[in-house]
């Protein structure tokens, strides 16, 4: 499994599971382990986290867009149904999410959710990443095994030169 996210803030390290997930309907799903997909965060009064948002366009057809078709990351990445997964904070913040989805006509069956943005970020946080978009590797036993993290001032940089970065890893 791949995940994009923007990271703001830094907490105590958690145990945390990113493969187990709910649909649109609150109904648990377990995806495929190895399964590619996005993952993003958004917070209601988190710039960073709306710049990230910005950048990453959350749809397949406008990442591949931004990205680049020529890129091999692609290929990789974008193959997968399982393609969006969003952290909310509040049920109202999950609601605005879906209803971006229908007003935009996009599959919503390809819609997942992780309740609770803090405990992604608890698990995140011993990788001390602030501000930073990065691309994780997510191992059979649902551990990090590899992050790469962009460091370029410019965000639309970073995320670039990450995706250039993780290419070479495959």
């Amino acid at each position: 499994m791949l995940v994009i996210a923007s990271v703001c803030t830094n907490v105590s390290a958690r145990q945390f599971d990113p493969v187990t997930v709910t649909n649109i309907a609150g109904e648990k799903v377990t995806l495929p382990l190895r399964t590619p997909c996005i993952v993003t965060f958004y917070w209601e009064n988190c710039h960073w986290c709306h710049k990230a948002m910005d950048c990453i366009r959350d749809t397949e057809r406008e990442v591949r867009e931004y990205l680049g078709e020529e890129m091999p990351i692609i290929d990789i990445c974008w193959h997968s149904p399982n393609y969006f997964i969003a952290c909310y904070d509040s049920e109202d913040e999950k609601q605005r999410i879906i209803q971006r989805f229908i007003d935009n006509r996009w599959e919503t069956s390809k819609l997942y959710f992780i309740g609770g943005c803090k405990a992604l970020f608890n698990y995140l946080a011993q990788y001390d990443l602030h501000e930073v978009p990065v691309i994780m590797s997510i191992g059979s036993d649902s551990n990090i095994r590899q992050t790469i993290v962009g460091y370029k001032p410019n965000l639309d940089e970073k995320l670039y030169d990450i995706i250039f970065n993780i290419a070479a890893a495959f």
